[in-house]
């Protein structure tokens, strides 16, 4: 009798049953899950691909592939990794988790907010055993808050961070950044609002959580992170001096790399010459830094400080040198070279040599036209001219200014500068007292960024601009209502509650 020959592909699919038979049910279940997750990542790589087609429906389905893993693999009714058994049931336990936080992300991006935050409490709910997922859990509803302008829930959010998850892992070696930020983090969201009191009782909580860290986490790199954090904290409270001793503890951290003692002798200086306006001092540490850490990154930055420095105490021909050496010396950094580039134009309009100026301004945005300095110019130059008095020249640069601005936008609407271009429009258009325009850039300025500190004050800004200059008091109500409901328990949502019961009655 004669045998027959196996084709290769049922030669390999017998090889794999065969493999397959020997596997515990664990490691099969493990391996269908990571398909699964595979198969949901491709239909949202392909969604992304070209977003502009793709339907909402597309995003729904492929969203709901992730969630479809905790559905078939629900998360294991255990407190603990040890109780799990097998290394492929914990990895399963794993890739069901992260397959429901992912679904938590993606409908929060989808602004699904609700959906979104229910399937964070899913995660902390079922999966208490994985720490490092729920601490993503917690901090994925604070982010979520934030850009549904829950204000308020988002804060209480980012405390349970604090209050629940430790700073660090393995004894202090690798600290969580996203943990000692928001102590801080928080303080500093009241105080950018203007809410003094709560900003003092926040800050002094940051002040006491980063002092018990220090003081738990020894010469480690946590406790060198939380000194910095620390000395941020005091600098908020303006109390520089304790700044900088906290610091100077800090650059003895036996953590700390060459780049880092750097970084801690440039914020040592800028705090001598910022907070306690000592420019001796200031200048002697930037001069040290240069020294001993010339080719650090924060070099560049240091330089640009000694020429401030020397502007500031008058010695300008030495300004003009030092700020020139930060173009000559490094080229490629851009954010220090537009910063030094739009100092010397500020020289030279001081010196009342107006054609140098000019020529700096317009080479600052020619030469950096994605940085902060380079989208400042076209502002200043017609505010030159509206000193000058000169109508005509200072409306056709704010037309400029206001047309760079949205040419900025469009090119490059991922640009974290994205805001900093809608903001200076903004200025732009009530400078040239388009007061229908300015409205709507100010509205839009606080709706596209309402977590900074200038949004309420631009849609209060609005407010008084539509009441006043526009005659629209249905309009000022309804952009003061908005203020309220995005910023509850403030200091400027009590002035909005104000100015709304000073309004006539709606027509």
């Amino acid at each position: 009798m004669h045998s027959r020959r196996l084709a290769p592909a049922a030669v390999a699919l017998l090889a794999l049953a065969l493999s397959l038979a020997g596997c515990r049910d664990s490691t099969w279940r493990r391996y269908q899950a990571e398909r699964m997750v595979w198969k949901a990542n491709m239909a949202l790589r392909q969604l992304k691909v070209n977003p502009v087609i793709a339907r909402e429906e597309d995003y729904e389905k492929a969203i709901g592939s992730f969630e479809a893993v905790t559905a078939r693999f629900p998360a294991p009714a255990v407190r603990d990794t040890s109780e799990l058994g097998d290394e492929d049931s914990k990895l399963l336990a794993r890739i069901s988790g992260r397959a429901l936080l992912q679904a938590a992300r993606l409908r929060g991006e989808r602004s699904q907010h609700d959906k979104a935050l229910a399937l964070c409490d899913r995660v902390l709910h079922e999966y208490p055993f994985d720490i490092a997922m729920c601490l993503e859990a917690q901090y994925l509803k604070g982010t979520i808050m934030e850009s549904a302008h829950r204000v308020g829930d988002a804060i209480a959010e980012y405390e349970k961070v604090v209050e629940n998850f430790p700073p660090t892992v393995r004894g202090g070696g690798f600290p969580i950044q996203q943990v000692l930020d928001l102590p801080l983090r928080i303080g500093t969201y009241y105080q950018s609002l203007g809410d003094s009191v709560r900003a003092r009782q926040r800050f002094e909580t940051a002040r006491r959580y980063y002092e018990g860290v220090i003081r738990e986490y020894p010469a480690s790199t946590t406790s060198a992170m939380a000194r910095l954090k620390l000395s941020t904290t005091y600098s908020s409270q303006r109390r520089y001096a304790d700044a900088i001793r906290c610091l100077e503890e800090m650059s003895r951290e036996p953590s700390l790399v060459d780049d880092q003692k750097a970084e801690v002798l440039f914020t040592i200086g800028s705090l001598h010459e910022d907070g306690l306006r000592d420019h001796a001092s200031s200048l002697a540490t930037f001069e040290k830094l240069l020294r001993e850490y010339g080719q650090s990154p924060i070099a560049p930055r240091a330089q640009l400080m000694i020429g401030t420095v020397h502007r500031e105490v008058g010695r300008i021909e030495q300004a003009v040198a030092e700020l020139r050496k930060v173009r000559e010396q490094y080229p490629s950094d851009v954010e220090n070279g537009s910063a030094a580039a739009f100092q010397l134009a500020q020289i030279y309009e001081g010196r009342d040599d107006w054609e140098e100026a000019l020529q700096q301004y317009n080479e600052t945005t020619a030469s950096y036209p994605r940085t902060r300095y380079g989208l400042l110019a076209p502002l200043a130059v017609a505010q030159h001219y509206r000193r000058m008095k000169d109508v005509e020249a200072a409306d056709l640069a704010l037309e400029r200014a206001a047309q760079t601005y949205h040419g900025f936008m469009e090119k490059n609407p991922d640009s974290p500068l994205v805001a900093v271009a809608q903001e200076y429009v903004s200025q732009a258009r009530l400078l040239q007292q388009n007061w229908q325009e300015a409205v709507q850039e100010l509205v839009r300025y606080g709706d596209r960024f309402p977590q900074l500190g200038n949004a309420p004050l631009a849609l209060l800004s609005a407010a008084q601009i539509s009441r006043e200059k526009l005659g629209k008091p249905d309009l000022a109500a309804e952009i003061l209502r908005k203020i309220t409901e995005r910023y509850p328990n403030t200091t400027v949502s009590e002035q909005a509650q104000r100015q709304l019961g000073q309004l006539p009655p709606a027509s």
